[in-house]
């Protein structure tokens, strides 16, 4: 499994150097407050980056929450765990 990832980040490191090299021009980016001039891949790398960020913000609630649940969930455990353990060690009453 492992050479399998190693494969393809090797090919995606590959393929972005590639990448890097076919796309060396400049580029003019214009913003509210200007404009500046800028190679086209870091360009594209910053707008990657901005992506990633803003999906990551988009998915911490609903991370949280899993987080949450899954510790009110091995407190359950735990605490079921505990009461077994107290069931086990009561004494047996004949009836």
């Amino acid at each position: 499994m492992n050479l399998i990832r190693n494969v393809f980040v090797f090919i995606a490191l590959i393929a972005g150097a590639v990448l890097c090299w076919v796309n060396a021009q400049a580029v003019t980016v214009d913003y509210l407050l200007g404009e500046v001039e800028v190679s086209l891949i870091i360009v594209l790398i910053v707008t990657l980056l901005l992506g990633f960020a803003l999906a990551y913000i988009a998915m911490l609630p609903r991370a949280m929450a899993r987080r949450a649940e899954l510790q009110r969930l091995k407190r359950r455990l735990h605490e079921a765990d505990q009461e077994v353990r107290n069931l086990r060690n009561l004494p047996i009453q004949d009836a």
